[in-house]
Order: C-alpha cells, then sequence, then structure tokens
C-alpha cells in the first residue's frame, strides 16, 4: 500500500472522489435523459480521468483498473463507436456504486480493496462490441529547433524519438497559487502525461517541490509522445488547480547547442528566444475565470472558531451589561463616554463576525438534493414505474450540521412518494393522468426557519386503510376515530407500525419509516406537515431552524435560577387561575381557551425551591409546543429574549433529563436550556389516552371550532384559524395597476410577494384608515395565500356550534358573504366566507 493511506493528502483525496461521483451521477442521468451530448460527455469523461490520476498517485490499484476501463468506455461513446442505452448505463452505474461503497469503506478506515474482475470483463465485453469507427489524420504542426540545454542521456532519447517519427513536447504547467499541496497536483499532471507517451525530462524534480521554498509553481514535462497536442490540453484541463498551460514543440535538434552537464533550468532563462523560434500554444484562459479561489477548511476548526465566537457574544452582552451601570454611576465622565463608543464599535464588529461565521457553516442544500436523482432513477426501475424528479430552490443555505441530519427523513419521504404515492404507469393512463408521475422537491428560506415540500401527484393518502391499521394496532378506540377530524387520521400515518402500502417490497410497506421521519425532524426542533387530496397527490412540509448553533430564547425564572426556552418552541405565555386546573388520573390539566392540556410544574421535576407565594393566584403560565402537542409549564417569571449559545453540558455531567445544554448570559451566570422535546414527550405520553372524553361538557366542547376574531369597523368578524398563517403588522403597501377596488395593493414579506385585501370596501364600510393595532392577517384562501388588513385582532376561541345561526337573508345585500351570525350572551360575531367575500376561485393542485 502507498504511503499516502496514513497521509494528510487522503482527506483531499476523499473529498474530491465525492465531488467527481456526483458530478458522474448527475451527468449519467443527464446522458441518459438528455442523450449524449458534447458537453455531457465530456464532463463524464473529465471526472472519470480525475479520479483514475488521482486513485494512482493514493495507491488504489483496483480503483485504478476499473476507471481506465470505464474512461476506455466513455472515449468510446464519445467517438460514436457506442450507443447510449440502458444495460450500458446500469453497468457504469454499478461501478460508481462500486467506487462510492470504496469510499465509505476508507473512510471507516477500512483500505483494503475488493475485486473488480466481474465489472472489469462487463466493461470489457461492452469495449469489445464497439463499432470500429475511422480515425481522422491530423496534420501535425511543425516548429524550429528550441534553445535549451539537456545532458546526453536525454539529449539521446530526444533525438531517437524524433527519428522515429514521435513529437517531443515541452509543456509549463503553472499551477494555482492557492494550491496547497504542489506535489500531489505535479504528481496527478505526471500519471496523466505518462497516458499520452515518456517523460523524457521533468523540472523541476516532483520531490524536490515541497522542499523549494523558490518554487515558482511551474512544472516542465518534456513528453515523447505520438498524439496531437489537442487530446493532450484537453487530457490536462480535467486536472483541477491549474491556472494555465503552454505548449512548445521540439521539431529539428541543433546539437552545438547541447552543452554535457548542463540542465534544464535552461528553458526558463531562454524563454523569449523559445517563443521566437517555436510554435507556442498557451491554453486554458478561461481557467482564470473559472478557478474557485477556495480553500479547504477542517470542519474541527470551523467549530472552534464558532466557539470562541460564542464566547465573544456573551463577554459582549457582559460588558455592556457592565457599561450600562457604570454610566449611571459616572454621568458626563469622558472616559465612560468613551467607553461607550468602544462597546458600540464592538458590538458591531462582534455581530459581523458572528455573522460571517454563521455564514462558513452554512452551504446550499443543493450539496443534498443532488443525491436524489440517482436514488429516484433505481427507484423507478425497481418498482417499474415512470417518475420525473424535479428539484427547485437547491441554491438555499441551512447549516451544515441541519443538512447531515435531514437526509434520512427526505429519504424516507421520497422513497414513500414513489412507492406508496405514485400509480403504477398503466394506472395513471386509466385515470386520465400521464404515465409518467411526478415529484416535486423544493426549499425556500422563511424568515429563521427553511421549508421543504415533497409533493407527489399520485393517489394520495387512503384515510380508510389509515383508520383500519390503526385500529387494528390499537392506538386508538373506535369512540376515539369517530371524534377525529380528517386531518387527524391522516396525522396517525406517523405511529409506529401505520402503512397503507397493499404488500411488502424492499422500497417500503413496513409500517417503520414515517415514525422515524417524525422523531426525527422533532429533534432538529422542527415540524411536519401532510396535506393530501385523493387521486390528486400529497405534499409533505418540513420546517427546521436554519441552524442549531446561535438560537433565540425565552429567559424565565424558577425559584432563584434562570432557565432558557427556545423561543421556536414558545406558543403563547398567559396568566392561570387555580380554578382553571384539574386532575386526571392523578395528573394535572389546565383548562385554556376550553382545551385541556397537560400543566407541567418544572420547580418539582427539577426540584428548585419556589420563590415568594407558594399559592399565587393566577399563576404565569407558558405553552410550548412541538408539533401538534402542546403542553403548559408553570414558571415564577418571564425576563424577555435574548440570543443565546448553546453550549453542551459535556461528557461528564451526561444527558440530564428536562435539560438540553447551558448558556452564559450578560451577568457571567449559567442558565440551563429545556428540552422541549422530552418534556412534551413525557407530559404527552401520560396524558394522550387519559383525557376526558369528549362527552364531558366541563372539560371539552367537541363541537366547536377554533376560530381567530379580529374587528372591522368596531364590528366583530371570525374566520377559521385552521386558514391562518401568520399575523404581522401592516407592511409597506405597492399599488397595484388596475387592480379590483377591494384589493389594496401587493406587500413583501421576506422577499414574497402577497396580495392584500380590504375587507371593508367589499362589505360595504367606511375606511377609517390603520392605527396602530391594525394587523395584516397571512391567510390561505381556496390555494392562494393572501393577506387582510383588518382594525385590530381580539382572540382566539372555541365558537360551538349550538350558538352558530344562519345569517339573515332578507336583511343583508350580499348574505353569501357571511357563512353565520355567533350570539352568545351580549356576544355577536359574524363570521366571514372568505372564498365569496374575496372572489377567489379554487387554485388548480400543482406538483410540477
Amino acid at each position: 500500500m502507498n504511503d499516502f493511506y496514513n497521509s494528510e493528502y487522503l482527506g483531499v483525496f476523499l473529498d474530491e472522489m465525492d465531488e467527481q461521483l456526483q458530478c458522474l451521477d448527475e451527468s449519467l442521468l443527464l446522458l441518459e435523459n438528455a442523450g449524449c451530448h458534447g458537453d455531457t460527455i465530456q464532463k463524464i469523461f473529465r471526472a472519470a480521468h480525475t479520479l483514475k490520476g488521482s486513485s494512482a498517485v493514493m495507491g488504489f490499484k483496483q480503483l485504478n483498473r476499473l476507471t481506465h476501463q470505464m474512461e476506455n468506455v466513455f472515449e468510446l461513446i464519445r467517438g460514436g463507436q457506442l450507443e447510449v442505452e440502458s444495460t450500458l448505463l446500469n453497468i457504469l452505474f454499478e461501478c460508481v456504486d462500486f467506487i462510492k461503497q470504496l469510499r465509505c469503506s476508507i473512510l471507516t478506515g477500512v483500505m483494503e480493496e475488493e475485486d473488480v474482475s466481474v465489472l472489469m470483463n462487463r466493461l470489457e465485453a461492452i469495449k469489445n462490441s464497439a463499432v470500429p469507427h475511422p480515425v481522422e489524420q491530423v496534420t501535425k504542426p511543425q516548429a524550429p529547433a528550441l534553445h535549451i540545454v539537456f545532458n546526453s542521456t536525454q539529449r539521446g532519447k530526444i533525438a531517437a524519438a524524433l527519428t522515429d517519427g514521435y513529437e517531443v513536447m515541452a509543456i509549463h504547467v503553472h499551477l494555482a497559487e492557492e494550491e496547497s499541496m504542489k506535489y500531489v497536483r505535479a504528481k496527478l499532471v505526471e500519471i496523466n502525461l505518462t497516458e499520452h507517451g515518456e517523460i523524457a525530462v521533468c523540472y523541476p524534480e516532483l520531490e524536490l517541490i515541497e522542499k523549494d521554498n523558490l518554487f515558482s509553481g511551474t512544472v516542465v514535462y518534456i513528453l515523447i509522445t505520438k498524439q496531437v497536442e489537442h487530446d493532450i490540453i484537453q487530457s490536462l484541463k480535467q486536472i483541477s488547480q491549474i491556472d494555465s498551460i503552454h505548449i512548445e514543440y521540439i521539431t529539428n535538434l541543433n546539437l552545438d547547442t547541447f552543452v554535457e552537464g548542463k540542465e534544464i533550468p535552461e528553458i526558463e532563462r531562454n524563454k523569449d528566444n523559445i517563443r521566437d523560434k517555436a510554435k507556442a500554444i498557451t491554453v486554458l484562459p478561461e481557467s482564470k475565470m473559472q478557478v474557485s479561489r477556495t480553500v479547504r477548511v477542517d470542519v474541527e476548526r470551523l467549530e472552534n472558531l464558532l466557539n470562541l465566537v460564542g464566547e465573544l457574544i456573551i463577554d459582549n452582552t457582559r460588558l455592556h451589561s457592565i457599561r450600562s451601570r457604570l454610566s449611571e454611576q459616572f454621568r458626563n465622565n469622558s472616559d465612560i463616554n468613551d467607553l461607550n463608543d468602544i462597546a458600540g464599535h464592538l458590538n458591531t464588529v462582534v455581530s459581523d463576525l458572528q455573522e460571517g461565521m454563521m455564514k462558513t457553516r452554512m452551504i446550499p442544500i443543493e450539496h443534498l438534493f443532488g443525491r436524489f436523482p440517482r436514488m429516484m432513477r433505481d427507484l423507478a426501475q425497481k418498482s417499474n414505474k415512470e417518475i420525473e424528479l424535479h428539484i427547485e430552490g437547491k441554491e438555499t443555505e441551512l447549516d451544515r450540521t441541519l443538512i447531515e441530519e435531514i437526509s434520512d427523513p427526505l429519504i424516507h419521504i421520497l422513497r414513500n412518494s414513489a412507492d406508496h404515492g405514485l400509480e403504477l404507469p398503466e394506472e395513471r393512463s386509466a385515470m386520465g393522468k400521464p404515465r409518467k408521475g411526478t415529484i416535486v422537491l423544493r426549499a425556500s428560506h422563511q424568515g429563521n426557519m427553511i421549508i421543504i415540500t415533497v409533493a407527489d401527484d399520485g393517489r394520495g393518502i387512503d384515510v380508510g386503510k389509515v383508520k383500519e391499521t390503526a385500529l387494528r394496532k390499537g392506538f386508538v378506540t373506535a369512540a376515539e376515530i369517530e371524534q377525529m377530524t380528517e386531518k387527524e387520521l391522516v396525522l396517525l400515518i406517523f405511529r409506529s407500525g401505520v402503512s397503507t402500502a397493499q404488500t411488502v417490497t424492499d422500497l417500503s410497506g413496513r409500517g417503520v419509516g414515517m415514525d422515524i421521519v417524525k422523531s426525527h425532524i422533532e429533534k432538529l426542533n422542527g415540524v411536519i406537515d401532510i396535506a393530501t387530496t385523493p387521486n390528486e397527490g400529497t405534499v409533505f412540509t418540513i420546517k427546521v431552524p436554519l441552524t442549531l448553533a446561535i438560537i433565540r430564547s425565552l429567559l424565565i425564572k424558577l425559584g432563584t435560577s434562570t432557565y432558557a426556552v427556545p423561543l421556536i418552541n414558545v406558543i403563547e405565555i398567559f396568566r392561570l387561575r387555580t380554578e382553571d386546573i384539574f386532575t386526571v388520573q392523578g395528573r394535572e390539566v389546565c383548562k385554556f381557551r376550553n382545551q385541556v392540556l397537560p400543566l407541567v410544574r418544572m420547580h418539582r421535576k427539577l426540584q428548585v425551591q419556589t420563590e415568594g407565594d407558594h399559592d399565587q393566584n393566577p399563576l404565569y403560565v407558558v405553552i410550548i409546543g412541538l408539533a401538534d402537542q402542546r403542553v403548559c409549564l408553570v414558571v415564577d417569571q418571564t425576563i424577555g429574549n435574548q440570543e443565546i449559545v448553546i453550549k453542551s453540558l459535556g461528557h461528564y455531567i451526561g444527558n440530564v433529563p428536562y435539560l438540553a445544554g447551558a448558556t452564559i448570559l450578560g451577568d457571567g451566570n449559567v442558565a440551563h436550556i429545556l428540552d422541549v422535546r422530552y418534556i412534551i414527550r413525557e407530559a404527552g405520553s401520560h396524558y394522550e389516552t387519559h383525557l376526558p372524553k369528549a362527552n364531558d361538557s366541563e372539560i371539552m366542547d367537541s363541537q366547536s371550532e377554533k376560530y381567530i376574531t379580529f374587528s372591522l369597523a368596531e364590528m366583530d368578524f371570525a374566520i377559521p384559524v385552521r386558514k391562518i398563517k401568520e399575523i404581522v403588522p401592516v407592511q409597506e403597501i405597492h399599488m397595484l395597476a388596475a387592480a379590483s377596488s377591494h384589493v389594496l395593493g401587493m406587500i413583501n414579506l421576506r422577499g414574497l410577494l402577497f396580495p392584500l385585501y380590504d375587507l371593508k370596501s367589499r362589505l360595504g364600510m367606511l375606511d377609517n384608515g390603520c392605527s396602530s393595532s391594525s394587523r395584516i392577517l397571512i391567510c390561505e384562501v381556496s390555494g392562494h395565500e393572501i393577506g387582510l388588513l383588518v382594525d385590530a385582532v381580539s382572540k382566539v376561541c372555541l365558537l360551538s356550534q349550538a350558538h352558530l345561526e344562519p345569517a339573515p337573508e332578507h336583511l343583508l345585500i350580499n348574505s353569501e358573504l357571511l357563512e353565520a351570525i355567533y350570539k352568545e350572551n351580549q356576544q355577536f360575531i359574524h363570521l366571514l366566507n372568505l372564498e365569496k367575500a374575496l372572489k377567489l376561485e379554487p387554485k388548480r393542485k400543482e406538483v410540477g
């Protein structure tokens, strides 16, 4: 084995192998779908050639043999001697998979290569079946002799080569300045040129490059060959980190210019003379524009730098805390004023540094999405389906750690969409659908979250089968099933063992996977949701935070200690009266807006002494949530929001129940971060089957629906909460030409455009303008995402069906605008029919 196995170059080799394998996968898929194009086959050839050269340098002989044979096949495809068909592509994909397995083995420390004879024989059979293609004769360029000096051995070899009709070239290769391992790159060039002929001289000697601090970056190879410069140039262009290549021909030796014992440096000293006397070809002028000036950095170094930035943020917070106290004590002091200036500038620098360091962790999600086209191609073949995968938003950036963590959940979902979601081509044709099913993978930013959707145009989720499986497995009772909405029934798919597959395949159908997906997403503080329509398709939506390193949190007090709750999990903060606390099955629950939620007293869980009155009424309660689960936490006090740096508790302390880590506050004290996932899982597991049934009217009213109420011109209106996506302050409104009278214009919310509707105009009310309490409701109406301008948002409440009355048609001009009127005691609320009020036609479901 080569010494490179244990060298620093192995990491570079593996990184480059991963890039070339990704290139081969993408290019072979393009070759299969779009046919043989010059650019595509050239890209494939270049990737295979790079793998061949680097594997030879690193001493992987089997890999070198395999890639050399693959390169021969690609050469035949490029020359039109082999036709691209499925059998050929399947063999090539198997070769790529073998190389992937080898890379995985190396990563796990296994250096022994498997035998490649079977693949080699199959490639050889394909090569032998190629149609002979006449080789076009190319006139070789002629040039006068070069004025350079060789020793007698070199001179004799070159003279003999010229006599026998060989070309002798002086190839100047200038390596990129940022290339940190010039010896490896020069060795790759040498191996590449050896395949085109014999290297008579190499200057400087490669072994001396890394020891020579004065090395200029240019290596000169004297090559004896029968190939033309075009093939050599194209071959060398496949090697990265080369700035330029300069080729000169030696066509006639002037023996008088040779001096015994002189060495090749004369080439460099006589460059001007060479250019005058010889044909000079400078290639790769475009490469300087294409070379990305990047540096590979070990991930641990970046993690260490980010930790240091975290320490800076903590000290910066402490500095501002001390500055504030000193400013109050010593006002109008010049030193304090200087301190304020320094602290302000330091705050700006630290903020910019934090943003810059966070960006170093961010990589395009294309690194993840790029793996899936090949996977979907293989799934289509195994399932005998025709599948087209569309990828959108692959430039969206996400934290590197999250990209690694979210890979497995996405693979599960894509496999399920292909196996369960999409129908067979014949079945789709009978339903009037295209034979080829479509899966759309899309990524986008939304605030500090990233949204990933997987949509298919298949059969949708069979709610009946989900219900049947859940009953058979005992997850729910028949009585509970009857009271569940269709949405709740669909979400049962996330239970372990629930599957809609009729048969078990090697792709899916065993009832495992979707429960793992949900737990994996929740582990990342994310949310997953499903929307499905029979015979139209299913959309999985995943929301995860952009990064896990630095988060915004709500600081709370429990006794004398401060704790942090990730703000993404905080739903609401309210005051709870003791009379709204009940005991069910020996455990506490609380009534909040006619909901029953588990009540957790964190003082008891963490064994913390409560400050002040133990029986204070009302209590401070923070509602935390994860996906569709909610739990109420009793706290002593809420302090406020703050950006915190997550610190691990370390191996010495280990995993502590209810705690996910710690952070250092501005006053230097440590605050522990609550593990929301652990708390909800523990609390939810106890109450899931023990909550009062729906007929217990004292606590729950099943004949109710959640509405959000708001005011317009001092009148109360309501729309279902399920239609509300977000509530935001009034944004800048951009006028829209030729818009309807009830369309105010467009708003730009985090890069997305939403039409803004004026309900007052539609309902015939007077416009009294906007105020500080005005809000915009972002809603989904008939498949359209729109904004509604309202005077004020009142509350979220349950409206009982028993108190709803139809709108009096004889009193209203447009009674269809109101669904009903809610009346209870002195309340009088209009329930709007947004579809008719805004005249929005249902939007066709798009999956492409």
